[in-house]
């Protein structure tokens, strides 16, 4: 049969990456069961056994392998593996009243061996499965796009979600037909958590006592709002506690964890130093608005109310500055899942006469005020309903919009959908806003590469709307060249090809700056959606800086971004005097406008590293202190920029506060899941934390996001690669670096000891020491060991064993034997 899966053995030999379906079920508190009768659970979960394997065979797919509570198999095609899930779950609803199981599927590449599979897709698949309602099946994009029609309606998009440790952002979707009483099998009653305005919790209608500590509180709703309601205590320790002692600040984490735990009861589970809430056992207000929403069935908030996301737990009093950015985090997610829900569900709608648009279009308008799309929507309606003074209000309240925050005006087609004249409002401009890049109407030469075309835009602006460098523009603003936005991005598709040419153009000149060809076909464009939008964010990152620097050196008027900008790229030549430079720059920047945020950031992350630019310098407490301050200025300023947070952890984690580091690092990967720059640091921190596999999938991540990396990006290649073990990759990678940063060559020497070429670790090592010697910020000339040791305690390697294992693999470079 055509796509069944090989069932051959492959004698435990990984062959070539193959296309699979995954498919993991587990049993929902197994614990819980085995606790009540060990030897009933184990004799129920025989039975499933035999089930899955019996079931697998008819839906030509094997299961690989058993969890003890659970099974993964393998499929052919993802319809067999839903086919299989949906008859599965069925037979063991008929078996018990006691026990259900979660099933979670992805389609992807993945490497076979006879026992066990391996891959990106496997992960995803793992993180899929606790999404599931007990009883349910929650599936990926990829899978619900080779679904068939009649199958495909059973699934409701959860929206855009962030799976605990993976980077980038997914689309789960839930089938609609899991347990009718959702947490069946988990022991315990649902708690409701209304998180809008005020805390509450509620079972079966019934309003139930809260924590009796905010700390308690906070963790109830850190976890109930965590993609994967989980999360290591040391981070939550760092949320509650960020300047205290980690032991401190650990013990009152427990503390409160043991108060939430006597509140909720098995709801929250403390396993490995990991905290997790049942997601069967316990949800959420906006949660299930969400849910709706996807479905069509809009909440009156949603329709009635103005922008009400800012009320999301807005209960708590006084609250730390960790605790406050993780509540602006939270509240963009919420405006982002929501967004996106609802655009999807409006342009599913055809018809401009469809009442159902009047609630969408004000819905999202409710939230995003400067939404365009919906505003065409929601005049085109309520003109055809013969309300063109409606219209026109709409009109005027999205212009009001534009201007104050961009300085803009409403597109043509947007005065054209209105009917009406309204009063022009004039384009200023605030000197301190970001850079603004303006994506005009992609062109298609048929009807259907149009649609493409449109839906690869609105992927492209949402991707590029993460990063707080510029600002997103929508819309062509006329015919002329316009001069209120810095840069223009266009696309067109050539006649008979399935590229599109994408361009990025400086507005005032119609310079290009960079181009590209991309292949958006059909059968390609949802797996090429994700990496575009990298590609043409990791573009920006590399040449919206460059020119930015030229035109200022035309001695052309340039604003405080354009400093800051000239200040970036200094820091990219890693060396002396440019950091002295760039340190002034942000200095100076920062005296006359206070309020600018990322140049706090780039001052704090050049102070971090200055020690690295000039080795010998001592990093003592004042200088960490300086770094420290300068980065949770930057956070509270702007708490959603990636590029603050990132600041915020390397100064936490070069303080010794490794669990603050650590929360901080992940929010700056949440925040721009497709900025090179941001994955390659975030890459580099997890490898210094210890969180080795994390590291290199980042880091992979990175790799595919950029078409090139800068230099200095492969010298933080180097040491992820050298810290998880792949000395080869190490070795690559600081070659292909050019000795950007001074450091390099020390990661070479390292590797090449520990690969055992002894004599090409000496030389490695001799030139670090040449290099160091050269620019040494002692008083005396440093000797071999003082090199060694300056290297070894530059970094924030948090486990002592690593920093042994570096310092070893230094030693035997510098005798140059084994």
């Amino acid at each position: 049969m055509a796509g069944a899966l090989d069932k051959r053995d492959s004698r435990d030999v990984i062959v070539a990456p193959q296309r699979r379906t995954i498919l993991f079920a587990d049993l929902v508190s197994y614990s819980r069961h085995v606790a009540k009768d060990e030897a009933e659970t184990l004799r129920f979960m025989q039975r499933c056994f035999e089930l899955f394997q019996d079931y697998s065979n008819r839906h030509d797919g094997r299961v690989v392998k058993t969890t003890g509570d659970g099974i993964l198999a393998l499929f052919g095609r993802a319809q067999s593996a839903v086919d299989f899930a949906l008859e599965v779950q069925s037979q063991i609803e008929s078996m018990t009243n006691d026990h259900v199981f979660r099933i979670g599927i992805n389609t992807g590449l993945v490497e076979l061996t006879n026992d066990d599979v391996f891959g990106h897709a496997v992960n995803v698949a793992a993180r899929l499965e606790p999404l599931a309602r007990p009883g349910g099946v929650c599936v990926s994009r990829d899978v619900v796009v080779e679904l068939s029609e009649a199958t495909r309606q059973n699934f409701d998009s959860l929206g855009p979600l962030r799976l605990y440790n993976l980077p980038g952002t997914y689309e789960p979707f839930q089938f609609d037909g899991g347990s009718d009483t959702p947490g069946k099998g988990g022991g315990g009653d649902v708690l409701h958590l209304s998180v809008i305005g005020g805390l509450e919790l509620h079972t079966r209608g019934a309003s139930r006592a809260l924590p009796g500590t905010q700390d308690a509180r906070l963790l109830l709703a850190y976890l109930a709002m965590a993609p994967s309601h989980s999360e290591a205590v040391g981070r939550l320790s760092a949320l509650l506690r960020p300047d205290a002692a980690p032991n401190e600040a650990r013990e009152a984490t427990f503390g409160a964890l043991k108060s939430l735990q006597e509140t909720i009861g098995s709801s929250l589970v403390i396993n490995d130093e990991v905290a997790s809430l049942n997601p069967g056992l316990v949800q959420t207000d906006v949660g299930r608005i969400v849910r709706n929403a996807a479905r069509g069935r809009l909440d009156d908030l949603l329709t009635i109310e103005g922008d009400w996301v800012p009320r999301l737990l807005s209960s708590f009093g006084e609250v730390n500055s960790a605790v406050t950015s993780w509540l602006a985090l939270v509240r963009s997610d919420v405006r982002e899942q929501l967004v996106f829900v609802l655009e999807t569900e409006m342009q599913r709608i055809k018809a401009e006469t469809d009442p159902a648009i009047r609630g969408i279009a004000q819905a999202i308008l409710n939230i995003e005020p400067c939404h365009e799309g919906a505003a065409r929507r929601l005049m085109s309606f309520l003109s055809g309903a013969g309300n063109v003074a409606g219209a026109i209000r709409v009109y005027d309240r999205l212009a009001q919009n534009l201007s104050v925050r961009y300085g803009l005006s409403p597109r043509p087609e947007t005065l054209a959908a209105s009917r009406g004249k309204p009063q022009s409002t004039p384009n200023l401009r605030n000197p301190l806003a970001p850079l603004r890049i303006q994506v005009r109407d992609f062109e298609g030469h048929s009807e259907g590469m149009h649609a493409r075309l449109a839906s690869f835009r609105s992927e492209i602006i949402s991707g590029l709307s993460r990063f707080r460098s510029w600002s997103v523009v929508e819309g062509d603003q006329g015919e002329l060249p316009d001069v209120s936005s810095d840069y223009l991005l266009k696309a067109q598709q050539s006649a008979g090809r399935s590229c599109a040419t994408l361009t990025l153009c400086a507005a005032e000149t119609g310079r290009i700056v960079w181009s590209e060809d991309l292949d958006i076909g059909a059968e390609q464009i949802s797996k090429s959606r994700q990496q575009a939008v990298s590609r043409i964010a990791a573009m920006f990152e590399m040449y919206v800086p460059t020119d930015r620097a030229g035109k200022a050196g035309t001695g052309a008027h340039h604003a405080v971004v354009d400093d800051w900008l000239m200040g970036e790229r200094l820091l990219t030549k890693w060396t002396k005097r440019a950091f002295e430079q760039g340190i002034d720059s942000f200095q100076d920047i920062i005296e006359r406008a206070p309020e600018f945020a990322p140049a706090h950031a780039s001052l704090a992350s050049a102070l971090n590293v200055l020690h690295v630019v000039r080795p010998g310098l001592r990093r003592d407490t004042a200088m960490a202190r300086r770094a420290l301050d300068a980065s949770n200025i930057a956070v509270e300023l702007d708490p959603l920029d990636a590029r603050n947070r990132l600041a915020l952890a390397w100064s936490a984690a070069l303080k010794g506060n490794f669990d603050r580091a650590a929360l901080n690092m992940d929010m700056a990967e949440r925040l721009n899941p497709h900025s090179p720059r941001t994955l390659a640091s975030c890459a580099m921190g997890f490898s210094f934390l210890g969180e080795h596999e994390r590291a290199a999938r980042v880091l992979e991540h990175c790799l595919n996001c950029a078409p090139v990396l800068l230099d200095y990006q492969w010298c933080y290649a180097a040491s992820v690669r050298f810290m998880g073990g792949d000395d080869l990759g190490a070795l690559q990678a600081a070659a292909r670096s050019d000795d950007r940063i001074i450091d390099n060559p020390g990661w070479a020497a390292a590797a090449l000891a520990r690969l055992g070429r002894h004599a090409e670790a000496q030389t490695a090592f001799n030139k670090l020491v040449r290099d160091v010697s050269a620019v040494w910020d002692g008083e005396t000339p440093p000797t071999p060991a003082d090199v060694r040791d300056w290297f070894v305690n530059a970094y924030p390697i948090w486990h002592a064993a690593e920093r042994v294992a570096l310092a070893e693999a230094l030693s035997a470079a510098m005798q140059g034997d084994g």
